[in-house]
């Protein structure tokens, strides 16, 4: 237990020594990412596809150090392919595009060239869908969240890659979803 206590002191402590100046309060940045995910489900004698291609501008203020306010706008476009099998046999391949609208809060470990970070957000989505029963209007608002672990690697003193993971849900009136995406972002720092 001893050792345990010493270690997790070290890396606070290296954590601190190395602070970069780019996670600092009063900094703000710009970032985008871009999000690819494939999932597929299997229920009874059914089964669904999805693939989704997202793009998420976004900006953020550190209100104090290594704690990062950000907001996000994420615009999604997801095809699935539905299948059942059995007496009522049916194929259908559909779109659905997203609009969403969210706010967050980052916690970040600084090391030398790269801050790891935990976080969470949530926000509104809005949806369309287009498919097999035609065009369809935009969806009243259903809420989403994340949470989220990843980390800034420095490329220089005002960019950073951004890989993270997340789990992400939505949830509305009539349905719940939940699922983990992998997402590569780039953010600018202004110094």
């Amino acid at each position: 237990m001893k050792s345990i206590l010493i270690f997790l002191t070290t890396m606070c402590v290296v954590s601190i020594c190395f602070t970069q100046q780019q996670i600092k309060s009063g900094v703000y940045s710009l970032s985008g990412s871009l999000l690819f995910s494939s999932t597929s489900s299997d229920v009874s004698s059914s089964s669904q596809k999805r693939t989704i291609l997202a793009l998420s501008p976004g900006a953020s203020y550190f209100v104090d150090d290594r704690i990062e306010l950000t907001g996000a706008v994420f615009y999604t476009r997801m095809n699935s392919q539905i299948a059942a099998a059995g007496p009522f046999f049916y194929s259908s391949d559909y779109t659905t595009t997203s609009i969403s609208v969210r706010l967050g809060l980052r916690q970040y470990f600084p090391m030398e060239t790269i801050a790891v970070f935990v976080g969470a957000n949530g926000g509104l989505s809005w949806y369309k869908f287009d498919g097999f029963l035609g065009a369809g209007s935009y969806s009243p608002p259903t809420r989403t969240y994340a949470l989220e672990l990843g980390l800034d690697y420095f490329l220089n003193q005002v960019l950073a890659l951004e890989p993270a993971i997340q789990y992400l849900g939505t949830k509305s009136d009539f349905n719940s979803d939940a699922g983990i995406s992998v997402s590569v972002g780039v953010k600018y720092f202004i110094l």
